[in-house]
């Protein structure tokens, strides 16, 4: 398992010519950090990068920050997956305190907060801020989660399928809870009632880009990736005891080439059985045993 680097590429062409079994799989947590990438919110765009430059360049900046709010500002790194969005985050939590923070005389470059103050003062554009960095929040979290246990240790190959699976259940789901507040913020008693659905369908056209990114993904770059982790799915006691997979299912391992050996799987049905058993009298807390 590696990522994308053009230097892994070459790596991986010369490992398989001795190793030629080997399972190449690119970076899952590098593809959804992507995803963020795609999404259309320029008015948060904007104020994002003017929000991160003043804080980046100034640390009496940040004292200030955390001397008003008793929060340290997020840290921020262009190499560390969904930094900008945990920022963002902070942001959203904390956008009752922004217009304060901006109003003092001693904050950070004037011309930087300048910036932040004009799409502060313009309603319109505030009102787009709120809704594009409510729906970032909403539909980001899912893959910032993701992307985390992705990177965790253990045999995450085991557990690969079932995170994107759930990834993809959340975009299902569509629940925008910061969203729904947010336009109910805005939308005041003397707000037309159309109003309101044309944020909401502007926060869903805002991140509708991404979703589409991750979706073709699905079907092209991570397609044989997940084919293999769904499979490997079965070395898993606990998930066994789940699929309770009969002889026919156990084929499914024939996508990993070291396994695709006719009597490798004739002896993998035949223990099939005893596995079973093993896998039900197993304790569900515990550990999985990779050897």
């Amino acid at each position: 398992m590696r990522d994308r680097a053009a230097t892994n590429n070459v790596a991986v062409r010369t490992l398989k010519v001795l190793y030629p079994n080997c399972v190449d799989i690119g970076c899952f947590s590098h593809t959804l950090d992507h995803v963020g990438e795609k999404f259309h919110t320029p008015v948060l765009e904007e104020f994002i990068s003017a929000w991160i430059s003043l804080f980046s360049h100034s640390p009496k900046s940040k004292a200030i920050w955390q001397e008003q709010t008793g929060k340290s500002m997020k840290s921020y790194s262009t190499t560390r997956w969904w930094s900008r969005w945990e920022v963002m985050d902070q942001l959203m939590v904390q956008f009752g305190d922004v217009d304060v923070f901006l109003q003092r005389e001693d904050v950070g470059s004037p011309a930087t907060v300048a910036k932040l103050r004009n799409i502060l003062s313009d309603p319109t554009k505030k009102d787009f801020l709120r809704v594009e960095l409510a729906s970032t929040i909403d539909l980001g979290k899912p893959f910032v989660t993701a992307t985390y246990k992705l990177e965790g240790d253990g045999p995450v190959v085991l557990h690969c399928y079932e995170i994107i699976e759930e990834v993809k259940a959340a975009i299902q789901v569509g629940y925008t809870p910061n969203v729904d507040a947010d336009v109910r913020n805005i939308c005041t008693t003397t707000t037309p009632p159309q109003r309101q659905a044309q944020l909401k369908v502007y926060s869903k056209r805002c991140i509708q880009p991404g979703i589409d990114y991750f979706h073709a993904q699905l079907q092209t770059s991570l397609h044989d990736s997940l084919i293999v982790f769904k499979a490997a799915g079965i070395f898993s006691p606990h998930k066994c005891e789940l699929m309770q997979p009969v002889a026919t299912g156990v084929d499914s391992l024939s996508v990993l080439p070291f396994l695709n050996q006719e009597d490798i799987m004739a002896g993998l049905k035949e223990e099939l059985p005893t596995y079973m058993y093993i896998a039900k009298c197993l304790d569900v807390s515990s550990d999985v045993a990779v050897g």
